[in-house]
């Protein structure tokens, strides 16, 4: 689903309370590359796609199903949910379609090269980030998820009101410290809370693996790392 009206007329609202003078146009341009912005950063909006992979086939066109432009790979898995190696490339590249392996793939799809030939048929699994892409609906919002405004609305507020107050000549042009810095720096600690949220899988106190402390080491001979140091009862 796309971001529902209640949420965005409130979050425009909002802005309107600080921006004084500021046009609506100018609010709804500036909130798209600032949605975008935050979804290229903490890359937040996540989607698993299915792909048929074909024996002796390494190239295919990659297409979101569920709106965005595919910003990156982050990992792709076989039948048996074992990672598959692989990358993806934009714009004019060959990839195997419906029409044959000479047509091309445009945004918002990318290509999926794999790294070594499969040899059975058989139905992957894609995840990719994605980031916004033209056109809004009619109402000029932003095609993004229904999501994201219930969950990061204050810190796009924050970033729409800092990047409009650097607007010189505008009467909302406001470069003091309790202006525009302030609200943009608000904006980047709701990107980094979502790209930590989105790392670790949104799991309430979770914390990124870490190497297990029994197996680490904790000497070197001869400025070398050596998998089974002598015990130096200092650990790491």
């Amino acid at each position: 689903m796309a971001i529902q009206d209640r949420d965005f007329e409130r979050m425009m609202n909002e802005i309107r309370l600080f921006l004084t003078g500021s046009s609506d146009a100018g609010i709804k341009a500036t909130m798209f590359d600032v949605i975008d912005e935050f979804f290229d950063v903490s890359n937040s909006w996540v989607e698993w796609i299915p792909l048929t992979i074909q024996p002796g086939l390494q190239i295919y066109s990659l297409l979101p199903q569920k709106g965005g432009m595919i910003n990156r790979l982050v990992t792709a898995l076989d039948s048996n949910q074992v990672v598959l190696p692989a990358g993806i490339a934009f714009g004019d590249q060959p990839a195997s379609t419906s029409a044959g392996p000479s047509s091309y793939v445009d945004p918002p799809g990318v290509v999926l090269s794999l790294t070594f030939p499969q040899n059975t048929s058989y139905t992957a699994s894609v995840c990719v980030t994605k980031k916004l892409v033209l056109p809004t609906n009619s109402n000029e919002v932003p095609n993004a998820p229904s999501w994201l405004l219930p969950l990061y609305e204050r810190y796009l507020k924050e970033g729409v009101i800092g990047t409009m107050q650097l607007q010189k000549g505008k009467s909302y042009y406001d470069p003091t410290a309790l202006g525009a810095p302030y609200h943009l720096k608000k904006f980047r600690d709701g990107m980094a809370m979502a790209k930590t949220a989105t790392i670790r899988s949104g799991i309430f106190g979770g914390q990124s693996w870490g190497f297990p402390r029994l197996y680490r080491t904790n000497s070197q001979r001869g400025g070398v790392s050596t998998p089974f140091p002598t015990p130096t009862g200092q650990g790491i």
